[in-house]
């Protein structure tokens, strides 16, 4: 049977959702701006640190799933990517903090997380439950790749664990944020050097999936 092509098994090829841009990013002020990298795992909060990057005039980059095969491979690639904007979230950007870090010694790093593992693992599994097999298996080996013989019941913890470690002995790079505990501007804006912005503070892409439906997910 053959593979399936890359836009049917990431849809988000030929839609807006990996590159979106707020009208503030054209703003030539926002051009020099260090970039900054959310670098929380998938289902951590991503979508609403996104929609805050964007508010904030960030030109955003989310879901990159067309880089699927350079994040296994060719890891050079993403990071190349990376050159026409100056705010990322989600795949597979959170992979790549190590790397990323020493590509921009000025950029930032933002780590969302949930209030606790079990909470990432049921909103984790209810996403799985949207998403072909032939996605999940490319998913799992970009995670085996980068924490190999963890089980994905402890991605989320293990994946946290080793970015504070790695930012441990560089002040300044990481904030780390969890929308069930705080829904403000302040650490963010402050953390960024940003004025706080005149709207409400985002909710993005709540779970909603079919047979699991869990109102509390703020991804």
């Amino acid at each position: 049977m053959p593979f399936p092509s890359l836009n049917r098994l990431f849809p988000w090829l030929s839609g807006s959702r990996s590159a979106a841009i707020s009208p503030a990013a054209t703003d030539a002020s926002t051009s020099a701006r260090p970039k900054v990298f959310g670098v929380g795992i998938a289902k951590s909060g991503t979508k609403t640190l996104g929609r805050c990057f964007r508010e904030l005039g960030y030109h955003n980059c989310s879901i990159r799933d067309d880089l699927v095969p350079a994040a296994i491979s060719t890891p050079d690639a993403v990071i190349a990517a990376t050159g026409d904007y100056d705010s990322f979230e989600d795949f597979p950007w959170f992979w790549f903090y190590e790397r990323l870090s020493v590509s921009y010694p000025d950029s930032r790093f933002v780590l969302t997380r949930r209030r606790d593992d079990d909470i990432w693992r049921r909103s984790f599994y209810n996403h799985m439950r949207t998403i072909p097999p032939q996605r999940i298996e490319l998913g799992r080996q970009l995670a085996e790749r980068f924490l190999p013989g963890v089980p994905i019941d402890d991605l989320h913890r293990i994946h946290n664990e080793r970015v504070r470690d790695f930012f441990a002995d560089k002040p300044g790079r990481l904030l780390e944020v969890c929308w069930e505990e705080s829904t403000s501007w302040d650490p963010l804006c402050a953390f960024l050097g940003q004025p706080l912005p005149d709207v409400p503070f985002p909710h993005e892409n709540r779970g909603d999936y079919a047979g699991a439906h869990d109102r509390s997910d703020p991804r």
